[in-house]
């Protein structure tokens, strides 16, 4: 926690370090219990996709009802990325999280990747897209996962708006991870890229403004991904597992 300035990092016991499904469902399941423990009646949480992420939504959805909050709001960040009848759809995890709460679901009527930069544009320009993601910016609690650039991520297997040569040149410009579809380098800086000009979604720098962002993560796939985002201090609060943990710890000693 003091070395990269963490409010608080949660570590969850996991049985399957290399198995990035079995420990996306584990530290679900603790980000689940994190998010159940801090949420306050009128917060707004901005939400953004992804496996781990459902895993939390999933464990929330299975284990009783929590406290009902009809003033919170849950804003969704980043646009669709492939199929909207899909669970891990952002749409669709914004809509369910905040039903779990009982608060408002704020949806983004967009894909997450644009077909052009002048479509994004476009689509920057509607009231609607911009009062979403005014709000987005507003919120004080950002649950967001962390991407690596990898054949097998989630990104590939459910999207059909981001390809794996795309993947494979942000890796090549020094791409290690992502946040809301926000690319960075091994340095949690910002990477610079036709896939950023194109996506409809918070930025890092606009993520980084939100009092509180939960980085919610682990798994051997994803330890250089959550090591770069806690050294550009783009997280201030840590879900992921006991191995990943100390293979972050055991890097820097």
């Amino acid at each position: 926690e003091h070395r990269f300035g963490l409010r608080e990092v949660v570590i969850v016991e996991t049985t399957a370090f290399e198995d990035q499904q079995i420990v996306q469902r584990e530290v679900g399941i603790g980000a689940a219990e994190y998010l159940r423990r801090i949420v306050q009646p009128d917060q707004r949480i901005v939400i953004s996709w992804g496996g781990t992420l459902l895993s939390m939504v999933n464990a929330l959805s299975t284990n009783g009802n929590p406290q009902i909050f009809s003033r919170l709001k849950v804003i969704q960040g980043l646009g669709g990325l492939g199929d909207p009848n899909k669970e891990v759809h952002a749409a669709d995890l914004t809509k369910r999280l905040a039903q779990i709460f009982g608060g408002q679901a704020i949806l983004l009527p967009t894909p997450g990747v644009a077909g052009s930069q002048e479509s994004r544009d476009a689509f920057f320009a509607d009231p609607h897209v911009q009062d979403v993601l005014e709000q987005g910016r507003s919120a004080d609690l950002a649950i967001m996962g962390i991407g690596a650039p990898r054949s097998d991520s989630i990104l590939i297997r459910e999207g059909k708006i981001v390809q794996w040569p795309e993947l494979q040149a942000l890796s090549t410009s020094g791409a290690v991870g992502d946040i809301n579809l926000r690319y960075f380098n091994l340095k949690g800086n910002p990477i610079v890229s036709d896939l950023d000009a194109r996506t409809i979604g918070l930025t890092l720098k606009e993520i980084g403004g939100i009092d509180q962002v939960v980085g919610i993560a682990g798994g051997e796939a994803k330890v250089q991904a959550i090591k770069s985002a806690l050294i550009g201090k783009l997280i201030n609060v840590l879900v992921t597992d006991h191995r990943t943990s100390q293979e972050i710890i055991s890097s820097f000693s």
